[in-house]
């Protein structure tokens, strides 16, 4: 998430945000928790056995999916549009590959 968060240059608006969402998300968590009666990781061990398999090509992913990221906002910034289009496309197929590779739809 933090490599994300890197593509923000504002350091404030980048700072304000990552304690907005990770606070968000810890919250989201122990609510999860207590409705369930038990951690993630202790609910869905499968998931996360799986996951860890899937770490590896997942940060790969990850790696392109922000650097593709980054040149496709810097071309959408600049007068140079041709490669536009095939940017974009690239960064719908890496969410694509992502969540099939999570397992999930997205």
């Amino acid at each position: 998430m933090n490599a994300f968060a890197d593509l923000v240059s504002d350091s404030t608006i980048k700072s304000e945000l990552m304690q907005l969402i990770l606070s968000d998300y810890e919250r989201c968590l122990k609510q999860i928790e207590s409705l369930m009666s038990a951690s993630a990781e202790k609910r869905r061990i499968a998931r996360f056995e799986n996951n860890k398999l899937r770490k590896e090509a997942l940060g790969a992913l990850h790696e392109i999916q922000i650097h593709t990221l980054s040149k496709w906002r810097k071309h959408k910034n600049s007068e140079l549009k041709e490669d536009d289009h095939q940017l974009l496309l690239m960064l719908l197929l890496l969410v694509n590959a992502l969540s099939g590779g999570l397992k999930g739809t997205g």
